[in-house]
């Protein structure tokens, strides 16, 4: 489950970046609009049925937020910039890939 979510989330990404997204951050703001995205995405994908199996899913978003936020009150962030953006992004990238994945795996294990 986790290999189809991620392997959903490289080619989202791999588009994005072809488009132009990800590039190095001038500002804050596309870093806090990767994170804004990240949470958003998590709290969606926790809402997906069957809980269990978004549950499980959950912590491979949840855990790049929350070492990024960590690494952010710390002040241990050595170039912040691309780190923290590449840190929301893959939170982002995966919460947003997930949920499609729980319910592709529901369907194969009630059929």
């Amino acid at each position: 489950m986790r290999a189809l979510a991620a392997d959903r989330a490289l080619a989202d990404a791999r588009e994005a970046v072809s488009d132009g997204a990800y590039s190095v951050p001038e500002s804050v703001d596309p870093i806090e609009a990767e994170r804004t995205a990240a949470v958003e995405g998590l709290r969606t994908l926790l809402d997906t049925a069957p809980a269990l199996l978004a549950r499980r899913l959950a912590v491979y978003a949840r855990n790049p937020i929350r070492n990024a936020d960590r690494d952010i009150r710390e002040d241990t962030v050595s170039s912040p910039g691309r780190y923290l953006y590449a840190q929301y992004a893959v939170a982002n990238r995966f919460a947003a890939a997930a949920p499609a994945i729980v319910r592709r795996v529901e369907d194969a294990l009630v059929s």
